[in-house]
């Protein structure tokens, strides 16, 4: 079994204008479970509505989904979202 560290690890951005939910859906839906990478998507949403957006995405993937908060240590094989008001 090989163990991995954060300086192994590929973070891929993924950005996306407010419209761009159904894109993330399908390319989350085509990512493979075993790379050594952590994916953070970054979209364009309205600070005054609560976001679906890692709910939605997680339907469509194997990998974890979570939100990407100040401090989070990205891991392999999770998609991060971008919480509203971050950008």
């Amino acid at each position: 079994m090989t163990t991995r560290t954060t300086k192994d690890l590929t973070i891929i951005g993924i950005g996306s204008s407010a419209g761009g939910l159904e894109a993330i859906r399908e390319l989350v839906a085509t990512l493979p479970v075993d790379v050594p990478a952590a994916y953070v998507v970054v979209q364009h949403m309205s600070p005054h509505h609560k976001s679906l957006m890692t709910e939605l995405v997680a339907r469509q993937t194997q990998l974890k989904v979570g939100t990407i908060e100040n401090g989070t240590v990205p891991e392999a094989n999770v998609v991060y979202i971008t919480p509203p008001k971050a950008m």
